[in-house]
């Protein structure tokens, strides 16, 4: 097991040593940092990945400017076998960093000069976030910060707010953001602006804090940073850059920050070094016995150096140890971790391992002493995981992106990535069928015309957005393909799984369309229409058991008017061609203020909230279906709040298109006020609500041919 460390050198044997940021920040390669340090440390591939937000990086760096300790590194000498695969081409490393991995990274980002050439390449600068900091703020009485540290993402390249929670942007402030570089969110060829062509918001006069840390050394400090300025092009807050240096009455603050910058220069971090007995192996190693758990003391420091700080989840431990025990395995499962987190990946991937057609069920998940005592007895097991990881899970992902992809020409019926993302994070077992499918020979698959891809389409949207238990839903399926993967076995096992309640009752658009219309009053008059609403609806019946039967059919299913998945389906050439560089690999990018795209309601909802009106009850039912909703860049949206309809889309076909909607359903979305108190725009509304809702619904279950896979259940 390659976890041991290679024989320890002078720096290896010394209890600490102490660091300036300089030489942390070195350990990025900085092409400005020019100095050799004597410590050169690396992150081992057991470590995870970056997991600090932008509140905590900001206060980091208050906190460095104000002399504050942040606490001491853990280091240990090299580790056999422990080498990233970006490490290779690396000269000198001589430590590998155990604990402080996040304060490295977010150190080091300081150090980055993101405009070290004009900018030329606009795909890559998207990817780089970038440290500011303002050199003169206003007063922030609401903020406990000395020095206003701001970070701009590609996700936020407007920055965050100056609280010290850095909270999200309000969309106002974020559309004057765009409006000082004249960029419209609501043009056809709108995309989110790099950190590079940005700043952020509400600032006075920002710098990148690099400019100041790679001057700190030089005689003439405020003059490298002007040197700096000039050498980088031109952007839109230079000119607050140059009234902040060429301003008499700031040569205080300028002192100020030249005092702070200093104080960086000098900082030393103490990094606590593993002495050799406590790496070389632990008694528990040395001595085998059942029941025990042969734990390394490298293994032992860094689960519990993880106990404190931010925590690792299980599957992101799992992982850990995973690239602890099999290092070489950490390149591979990163370049195939496209649609989703590798750790998830990596824990499917060990469950699709051990699976095989002679078993009944999908093998359940390891524990981290699971996968330690599996990859020390290096059994048969063994040997498959790693085989399958190593030789099998690159293809395997690929024939699933090749299954379910969208692709406009090619494979116009597909998921969109966070589709695909969404079923494996949310819907693991279905997932898991998916790699074990993969796994299959040709001669396995029941071959009748080359309607695969979307039958497996539909299967994966049915289970995941229908499901109710869906482990067990893909258990039948991998019990009834056992011997054939065809469409009859396929179909016995979701009528199996309806008859057990495993998966909620399926019906076809025809009947959708008919229970919205039963009985739902002509005309908006009376008291019928203005107390309408879906739990009454499903009480239609000539007896108790009539309405039973209508309620156990019709009640769970409806479940999917708020399930935004299929509305970003109905709308996913849009999605995929606008938001193209969404990546859904990324955790941060499920958080939704992370993600590109916003829920636009067509029917403002501001219209309703907390206001009163005879007919607000029954619009209340339909606002925040997906009949009333769009997937639409946030920005814009937000921008857009009490805009009608009519005012949004009247005028732009292409915009109706891409948000669904279609022409003679403006006039029903845009009844603003009125739709509370006058019956004639309420019953508008809902009507072309119902509408859209269906037409949603119809898009998907035509697309991928649910009604071939099983047949509908209608009452």
């Amino acid at each position: 097991m390659p976890l041991h460390p290679t024989t320890l050198d002078e720096e290896g044997s010394r209890s600490s040593v102490a660091l300036s940021l300089r030489e942390i920040a070195s350990w990025h390669d900085i092409p400005e940092i020019t100095e050799k340090p004597s410590v050169r440390a690396s992150v081992p591939v057991l470590q995870r990945g970056l997991v600090w937000n932008p509140a905590q990086i900001e206060l980091l760096w208050d906190s460095l400017l104000r002399g504050f300790p942040i606490g001491a590194l853990v280091l240990s000498a090299k580790i056999t076998g422990q080498d990233k695969e970006t490490d290779s081409g690396k000269l000198g490393i001589t430590h590998h960093l155990l604990d402080g991995q996040q304060r490295c990274d977010a150190i080091s980002l300081g150090f980055k000069n993101p405009f070290r050439h004009p900018i030329t390449d606009l795909a890559t600068q998207k990817k780089e976030s970038i440290l500011w900091l303002d050199l003169n703020p206003d007063d922030e009485a609401w903020s406990t910060r000395e020095f206003v540290v701001r970070l701009t993402t590609p996700s936020h390249p407007w920055g965050y707010a100056r609280n010290d929670s850095a909270d999200t942007l309000r969309a106002d402030l974020i559309r004057e953001a765009l409006d000082v570089i004249n960029v419209n969110p609501a043009a056809e060829d709108y995309q989110r602006p790099s950190p590079s062509q940005l700043f952020p918001h509400i600032s006075v006069a920002p710098v990148p804090l690099a400019w100041l840390l790679l001057s700190a050394k030089e005689m003439d400090f405020w003059g490298t940073v002007r040197r700096h300025l000039e050498r980088s092009g031109e952007h839109a807050w230079h000119n607050r850059l140059r009234k902040f240096l060429d301003d008499k009455d700031s040569a205080g603050q300028r002192n100020r920050i030249s005092a702070a910058i200093q104080r960086i220069e000098s900082t030393k971090i103490i990094a606590l070094c593993a002495p050799s007995d406590l790496l070389v192996g632990s008694r528990q190693e040395a001595v085998s016995s059942p029941g025990r758990e042969n734990i390394s003391n490298i293994e032992h420091l860094f689960q519990r150096l993880n106990q404190q700080g931010t925590r690792l989840d299980g599957e992101e431990l799992a992982y850990s140890m995973v690239k602890a025990y099999w290092p070489e395995l950490a390149g591979p499962i990163d370049k195939i971790a496209k649609q989703l987190p590798a750790t998830r990946l990596i824990s499917l991937a060990i469950r699709a391992a051990l699976s095989s057609e002679e078993r009944e069920k999908l093998p359940n998940g390891l524990s981290v002493s699971g996968i330690r005592a599996m990859a020390r007895k290096k059994e048969e097991k063994t040997v498959r995981v790693y085989q399958y990881i190593k030789e099998e899970l690159g293809h395997g992902c690929e024939q699933i992106d090749i299954w379910l992809r969208y692709h406009k020409d090619e494979n116009p019926s597909g998921l969109l990535p966070v589709h695909i993302g969404s079923i494996a994070l949310d819907s693991p077992d279905i997932f898991l069928l998916l790699l074990t499918l993969a796994k299959r020979p040709v001669s396995d698959w029941e071959q009748s015309g080359t309607g695969w891809p979307k039958r497996l389409q539909a299967l994966v949207t049915l289970t995941h957005w229908f499901g109710r238990n869906k482990g067990s839903l893909a258990n039948r399926v991998f019990a009834a393909c056992a011997n054939q993967i065809s469409l009859a076995n396929i179909n016995g096992a979701l009528e199996d799984a309806l008859k057990a309640g495993d998966l909620r009752p399926i019906h076809s658009p025809a009947a959708l369309e008919r229970f919205l219309l039963d009985d739902f009053p002509t005309t908006p008059e009376g008291t019928r229409f203005k107390e309408w609403n879906w739990w009454q609806h499903l009480q239609i019946g000539d007896t108790d058991e009539a309405k039973q039967r209508r309620k156990e059919q019709w009640d769970e299913f409806l479940w999917f008017r708020g399930q935004n998945e299929i509305l970003l389906y109905a709308q996913r050439d849009y999605v995929d061609r606008r938001f193209h560089d969404y990546d859904p690999a990324r955790k941060d990018f499920w958080k939704g203020h992370n993600r590109p795209w916003d829920f636009d309601h067509i029917l403002a909802s501001t219209y309703l909230h907390w206001k009163q009106g005879d007919f607000k009850p029954v619009c209340d039912q339909w606002v925040g279906t997906i009949g009333n909703l769009r997937a639409w860049p946030f920005e814009d949206n937000r921008s857009e709040q009490k805009q009608t309809a009519i005012e949004k889309l009247g005028d732009y076909p292409e915009k109706q298109r891409q948000s669904f909607v279609n022409l003679d359903e403006l006039g029903g979305f845009s009844g603003q006020d009125e739709v509370r108190w006058n019956p004639v725009a309420a019953y508008a509304f809902v009507t072309v609500c119902s509408r859209r809702l269906l037409r949603i619904y119809r898009d998907w279950y035509d697309s991928v041919g649910v009604a071939e896979l099983i047949p509908p259940h209608n009452i």
